[in-house]
């Protein structure tokens, strides 16, 4: 069983699948561990083998899997193989679940369970293996079955809407991957620096250990923020649109659905301002746009670090933002 690097692999049944509290549709459902377990025993059983022994292999990851604020909910070891971002609850609507302390493990153990329903014996108990290289033919090296995830651009929308630290950091890993660096904490952050500084943001300041930014480290400018919103909406890098596309609409969706109501402050803001939130202890930030009263977009970013309560900070930055959206030449 290869890891391809996607956590929102899901062990669920297709019709329990939900996005940011949204049945899952055919362009954002993830892969599916059952239709993979189909696959594969079809073809087992097309090859007259029944009983199989299955390993893992996890080698397109490279260091240590546990991130340096690794608490068990945030975040679950960083592997390429695991089902509904290794919680334990996969259902799990919560913004910290409880994870499984084995994300790989508990997947291959998942996937023997469906081998086993379709009839397949599986021998043993599963454990790291460097997979075979693939071949041609059917000659017990090439891949029994594959799934795959939805787009980048989806799985970025959803990070983005949801706030997901696990996708984060696979979705760092993937620049890696795509830059020739090492999938690991230091190869991702190496890689995002590098692409960031090839599209001109001003990385002047910028401090990056990770891809979620819950290590205590980390060090944006707002500068960079607004920059790579201002680049993510211009003409020149239609790529980058889900940037926008995938930040919480205020009011309406993901991390802001809660905020921007009746006495905040900041309620007649509510639909215009799409904004990515960031909070750790003590810290709290807002960064994203804004349609103003002309009807320009507006890029900004607030950032906060105050002992008042986490409430208090996002409700100030909110009627903040809520402000830009009055600004115009009336």
């Amino acid at each position: 069983l290869v890891g391809g690097g996607d956590p929102t692999l899901t062990a669920l049944p297709a019709d329990q699948v939900q996005i940011g509290g949204q049945p899952a549709d055919a362009d954002t459902a993830p892969a599916s561990l059952d239709l993979l377990a189909r696959q594969t025993a079809d073809t087992l059983k097309s090859l007259g083998t029944t009983t199989v022994r299955l390993d893992y292999d996890l080698s397109l990851y490279a260091g240590s899997p546990q991130h340096r604020n690794h608490d068990g909910q945030n975040i679950a070891l960083v592997v390429p193989l695991m089902v509904d971002e290794g919680r334990v609850d996969p259902k799990s609507r919560e913004d910290a679940p409880d994870r499984v302390a084995d994300p790989a493990a508990a997947a291959a153990e998942a996937f023997a369970a469906l081998l086993r329903a379709r009839g397949i014996t599986v021998t043993g108990k599963a454990a790291p293996a460097a997979a075979p290289a693939p071949a041609p033919t059917a000659s017990g090296q090439a891949p029994l079955g594959d799934v795959f995830s939805p787009t980048v651009a989806r799985l970025v929308e959803r990070l983005l809407t949801t706030s997901d630290n696990q996708l984060a950091e696979a979705m760092a890993r993937q620049v890696a991957v795509a830059a020739h660096q090492p999938a690991s904490f230091e190869g991702a952050a190496a890689a995002v620096t590098q692409e960031l500084t090839r599209l001109g943001v001003p990385m002047g300041g910028v401090v990056l250990n990770d891809g979620s930014g819950l290590h205590p480290g980390n060090a944006i400018p707002p500068a960079v923020l607004t920059r790579l919103l201002a680049l993510a909406a211009s003409e020149q890098h239609p790529t980058l649109r889900p940037v926008l596309t995938g930040l919480p609409v205020a009011g309406f969706t993901g991390t802001l659905n809660k905020r921007y109501g009746s006495g905040s402050g900041a309620a007649d803001a509510a639909g215009l301002i799409r904004a990515k939130t960031g909070t750790l202890n003590g810290v709290n930030t807002l960064a994203g746009t804004v349609v103003d009263a002309d009807g320009r977009l507006l890029a900004f970013a607030v950032m906060t670090r105050t002992t008042a309560p986490a409430d208090t900070a996002r409700a100030a930055m909110d009627r903040v933002a809520g402000r830009l959206g009055g600004c115009g030449c009336h």
